[in-house]
């Protein structure tokens, strides 16, 4: 049998370089977050001469950059495959049962977790938009160690969606408008979104600046699902790239080493999805692609702190011992929520409408 009809006849076998992407993209912001001094160091050690192969994977790992750009290419990605077969009803209830489950129990541990060490609480407006991440409407400060604002932006995403299909259900004024048409429009709007979110205490103009990089994983969902051309696929990813990167400049020129982070981001992605039949899956990388969305809700605050503890607790003077330990404990409670948590919520919205 070869790969193509195997492929054809397994989509999870066919969509596997999801699963490796997710992981790499969780695999960039953990250590642009936490450990890149470190990995610089090492990088530095083992061959300090070899500079090209250095200047890739520090723009890959600069803060985390890529990882989040491969994390809305994915969404664009896999929620446009999820339009495309759920109603309004079906789409709103995974997606609020896929983020606020998790992030509430990430936002009560946060919470608890400040009023341990600092002994004070955000003030409610901004626990309110955390809970929410409706946040940046009512300019609430980013929480979850900072981590909570492209999940802000998702959101907006996943609100589009939604109310594209709720307009769409039952009306029949869709039915003649051209697909090919609308998507250029969307393309072209991308270049004069306002700037959002703008004020003070959040990631000043973030969403108008990623917002175009959906539309290069949707464009990918839609060929992939025949239902545009590759040339208008083409277009619409370099299109959105170019809108991201003329929106980077423009609103935040104080970051113009972020241009390098997402070339690298939309390469990643194009490269795994045109080998995308290699990709093998397999329980360990569905295992770990699991952890993605809590390793992201969690990390940036709680291994700095699990390390902190080791240290003052069992008196360690290896530092190296105590961030991998540290490390190793972080990936034991992430497997515990997913497993108890997530895992378990998920499924269950399957359950239900399945059997309806």
């Amino acid at each position: 049998m070869c790969i193509v009809s195997y492929v054809e006849k397994n989509p999870s076998y066919r969509f596997a370089f999801i699963e490796y992407l997710r992981i790499v993209a969780f695999t960039s912001v953990l250590i642009g977050h936490l450990y890149f001094n470190d990995y610089l160091t090492i990088m530095n050690s083992i061959n300090p001469s070899v500079s090209i192969p250095l200047v890739f994977t520090k723009s890959f790992f600069a803060g985390g950059g890529s990882g989040v750009v491969i994390f809305f290419l994915i969404s664009g990605f896999v929620i446009s495959k999820a339009a495309g077969r759920e109603s309004a009803k079906q789409f709103a209830t995974r997606r609020f049962l896929r983020i606020y489950p998790m992030l509430t129990v990430s936002l009560v541990a946060y919470l608890t977790y400040l009023f341990a060490t600092q002994g004070s609480t955000p003030q409610k407006g901004e626990i309110f938009g955390s809970f929410t991440l409706l946040g940046d409407f009512i300019g609430a400060k980013n929480q979850l160690g900072g981590v909570e604002w492209s999940l802000r932006v998702e959101v907006l995403f996943y609100l589009t969606v939604f109310a594209f299909l709720l307009l769409s259900q039952g009306n029949n004024a869709f039915r003649f408008i051209n697909l090919k048409l609308f998507l250029i429009s969307i393309s072209i709007i991308l270049f004069i979104l306002p700037i959002f979110p703008s004020g003070s205490n959040t990631a000043v103009g973030y969403a108008t600046i990623f917002a175009p990089v959906f539309l290069g994983g949707i464009a990918l969902a839609l060929y992939d699902s025949q239902k545009i051309g590759y040339l208008l696929a083409c277009y619409l990813v370099v299109l959105s790239f170019v809108a991201a990167v003329s929106a980077q400049t423009s609103i935040r020129p104080d970051t113009l080493w972020a241009g390098p982070i997402l070339l690298i981001g939309y390469v990643t992605f194009l490269i795994s999805y045109v080998f995308r039949h290699r990709f093998i899956s397999s329980k360990i990388v569905t295992l770990l692609a699991s952890y993605t969305y809590t390793v992201y809700l969690l990390h940036n605050w709680m291994i700095p702190y699990i390390e902190q503890t080791l240290v003052k607790w069992l008196n360690l003077s290896f530092v190296l011992f105590a961030r991998l330990l540290a490390l190793v404990l972080f990936f034991v409670i992430v497997h515990a929520l997913v497993t108890l948590v997530e895992q378990p919520i998920i499924r269950r919205s399957r359950r239900v409408f399945a059997e309806n």
